[in-house]
């Protein structure tokens, strides 16, 4: 993931992130799609985004009645995509 990438993610920026997909051409579903978006793919990522970050979107989620990406569920409390064991 580069940096660039990462740092989106951590911003939750959905105005560069419809940017980004407008110059591949494409039509960016809504702001709110895009956040949901974002969330989901911070709460899965295990390099370059804290914790705490990670933690933060899993309960936003949850809160927004969003599951996981491809439909998953979230995990269960305490734990994130990629541990071993617990928190």
């Amino acid at each position: 993931m580069t940096n660039q990438e990462i740092q989106t993610l951590k911003r939750l920026d959905t105005v560069f992130f419809s940017k980004q997909i407008r110059k591949q051409g494409l039509v960016p579903p809504s702001q709110e799609v895009v956040l949901v978006s974002l969330h989901k793919v911070r709460y899965m990522t295990t390099e370059g985004i804290p914790r705490e970050m990670r933690r933060e979107s899993k309960e936003w989620l949850r809160e927004n009645g969003f599951k996981g990406i491809n439909g998953y569920p979230l995990l269960e409390e305490g734990v994130l995509p990629g541990d071993k064991h617990e928190e």
